[in-house]
């Protein structure tokens, strides 16, 4: 069965059966399973239980389509320079030929998810006329629709969509193969149904307008400590603050609060991980001056309080 060539990102093959691969990771030492559910199809049972971290290259792949479902974590990518996308509990991403990745990170301790790889080329006609006779799954017409869209969308959360993401994840974490063919065919299915006509049409901005808000960016990214309004910044910058909404969302994908939140709470995260300043100090260094509505953010997005989180970094 052809597939993906995971050395690339320093994965070394410890173990292979005919339904899944095992490989490990030197750098965090790690192991990483991938569930072989026909040629061409793949999924991989994200559990990490620290910040994992790639990219900085470009890499040999494929075409390809990849469906990520976050169950827990959140996850920081920069698939295309300068832009920021976050993955957080409960999302949905699909992401399609990217094969540079500048940076990514997972910022949460517990992360849990799994991502679902397509790979076109590699799955033979046989079975693309049984997924076509069987399940009325056009695999062809599916990659084609989704190349139509951006490189990275995110779909729009529906119950019948988390519902199947739930279950086969739970069957990962149980390993019931059959289990797991059966709820990736359902989850492809719905998916060559589903209009992806849903997600947000990017906005276009002058490049002075551009700038003012990359600019606005690094201030909010250098000064985690102040107490920042836009009203404020939009002023010094120049910039209405309507724009400046709209334009940050675009490049950065989230609305600026939001943004400022979570960059606050990573920075804080590694703060708790790398020194030994108390959560009090930390609280201040980031923008809190109440520890307990520090601790309730920080709890709220993590799911667990910021001692909890340093104490299992420690382990």
């Amino acid at each position: 069965m052809e597939s993906i060539n995971y050395n690339q990102w320093g994965m070394h093959l410890k173990y292979e059966d005919e339904n899944k691969k095992i490989y490990t990771q030197s750098k965090p030492d790690s192991e990483h399973i991938f569930f072989k559910l026909y040629p061409g199809i793949e999924i991989m049972l994200c559990s990490f239980d620290f910040q994992l971290q790639w990219g900085g290259k470009t890499y040999q792949l494929p075409d390809y389509f990849q469906v990520s479902y976050s169950y827990n974590g959140i996850v920081q990518m920069e698939l295309e320079k300068d832009r920021l996308s976050f993955i957080d509990p409960g999302d949905i991403y699909v992401i399609q030929n990217v094969k540079k990745t500048y940076h990514g990170k997972v910022t949460t301790p517990n992360y849990r998810g799994f991502n679902l790889l397509i790979t076109p080329e590699f799955i033979p006609e046989p079975n693309q006329f049984i997924f076509k006779s069987q399940f009325d799954l056009d695999m062809e017409q599916l990659y084609k629709k989704i190349c139509r869209n951006p490189t990275f969308f995110q779909l729009k959360l529906f119950d019948q969509a988390i519902h199947i993401c739930e279950e086969l994840f739970d069957s990962l974490i149980k390993e019931e193969i059959g289990l797991i063919r059966l709820k990736t065919i359902e989850f492809l299915m719905l998916l060559s149904k589903t209009d992806f006509n849903q997600f947000h049409v990017r906005q276009t901005f002058s490049s002075k307008n551009i700038k003012k808000t990359e600019a606005i960016k690094e201030y909010m990214d250098n000064h985690l400590e102040d107490y920042i309004t836009i009203e404020k910044l939009c002023i010094q910058f120049e910039i209405t603050p309507t724009l400046f909404k709209n334009c940050f969302r675009e490049l950065f994908y989230h609305p600026p609060y939001e943004y400022l939140l979570k960059v606050r709470l990573a920075k804080a995260a590694e703060l708790l991980e790398y020194t030994n300043k108390s959560i009090v100090t930390i609280a201040k260094e980031i923008g809190y001056k109440n520890s307990s509505n520090f601790t309730r953010s920080f709890k709220n997005m993590y799911k667990i309080t910021p001692s909890q989180y340093r104490e299992l970094e420690i382990k």
